[in-house]
């Protein structure tokens, strides 16, 4: 009796929140959509025969305009889809992996191949929509086709062609991830969207990792470290110069790279603070005069993390934590003072950094 009557009520709540915005009647019927607000301010201009109604109705047009193509779904009703349809996903998969290993190899395959060629369908179907809901949906289902083009290359690499047997684990996860990667790449090219740059950037970084991991010569973790570091390096100049798109994604998504990577082999080999440090400072530095602040605040955070982590590391048992602590709250101090001047040094004269220029 509770289960139908929760159906019913969310589908009521579903088909109030998703009810059109308010619309303003033109001479012809309505025309655009516009704020309960702005509706009740331009009919009370016109009444007080301040503008005349085909003012207001510019007026409600430009507003229109300003803010993009109306919403017919709105907010309430997307989370609310998303949230429906991430437990009808969940049962899916809840139901496969209690039944996973009855199936062949043939019908594992086939499943995942079905599910990246329907979620990658479907996000094409939705990609010119003018409804920016829609947009959104086909975005996360092309996400989540890279994920499927991962189980599926994983089924066939590893259950329909035994490459087990023949090459290494990294092997095949370098396989995987290069196609993975392909596909996710092909994705962002088609859509320059925020979700199909981190599916990219996701499938590129592993592929990498496995690649180093095949290297010639003792597994080594500096070695992976650099090359992860390495890689959020060139990826955040791409970003910075507006090759990958979305900018801010890009940059967000290297700078985490850079200050990631050098924490994998940190522990072994010493002398990756030197980057780590460095690159962390050279964020700070560069998000003061651009203005940047998730630049400085993902700066702010590396140095924090290695500065600690050196202090602790090679002083932690001759000065004591507490000390080693206070030591790197000396250097912060020291380096705010350093921000503070660098900002001020960069601010227009006059702008409230330093004194205005005397007039002559």
């Amino acid at each position: 009796m509770l289960i139908p009557l929760a159906i019913i009520t969310v589908a009521v709540a579903v088909f109030l929140l998703s009810r059109r915005p308010l619309t303003r009647q033109g001479p012809t019927g309505p025309q655009v959509s516009i704020s309960p607000q702005l509706a009740a301010d331009l009919d009370r201009w016109v009444g007080a025969g301040l503008i005349e109604p085909h003012q207001a109705e510019a007026v409600a047009a430009f507003e229109v305009a300003a803010a993009g193509p109306p919403r017919r779904i709105s907010l309430a009703t997307e989370a609310l889809g998303y949230v429906g349809a991430a437990l009808a996903t969940a049962a899916v998969f809840a139901a496969l992996i209690s039944r996973w290993e009855d199936f062949s190899e043939a019908v594992h395959f086939g499943i995942s191949a079905a599910a990246m060629v329907l979620m990658a369908a479907a996000g094409a179907f939705v990609y010119h929509n003018a409804e920016p809901a829609l947009r959104r949906l086909g975005s996360v289902l092309w996400f989540l086709a890279v994920g499927a083009t991962a189980m599926t290359l994983s089924v066939l690499t590893v259950e329909i062609a035994g490459m087990e047997d023949g090459f290494s684990a990294a092997a095949i996860a370098a396989i995987v991830s290069a196609g993975t990667a392909v596909v996710a790449g092909v994705l962002w090219l088609l859509s320059r969207r925020g979700l199909q740059l981190a599916a990219f950037f996701a499938a590129t970084i592993s592929t990498l990792a496995a690649l180093v991991s095949l290297l010639p010569g003792p597994d080594e973790a500096w070695t992976i470290a650099i090359a992860v570091w390495g890689f959020g390096v060139i990826w955040t100049a791409l970003g910075w110069r507006n090759v990958l798109t979305p900018m801010p994604v890009a940059v967000g998504l290297g700078a985490a790279a850079v200050l990631v990577g050098p924490a994998l082999g940190v522990d072994q080999t010493g002398w990756l603070f030197v980057p780590a440090l460095g690159t962390a400072a050279g964020a700070m530095a560069v998000s003061i005069p651009t203005r940047q602040v998730p630049l400085l605040a993902a700066g702010t955070t590396g140095l924090f993390f290695y500065l600690t982590w050196l202090v602790v590391h090679y002083f932690g048992e001759t000065l004591g934590v507490p000390v080693a602590l206070g030591m790197c709250g000396l250097l912060f101090i020291g380096l705010a003072i350093i921000a503070g001047r660098l900002r001020r040094s960069t601010l227009p004269p006059g702008s409230g950094g330093g004194a205005a220029p005397v007039p002559s």
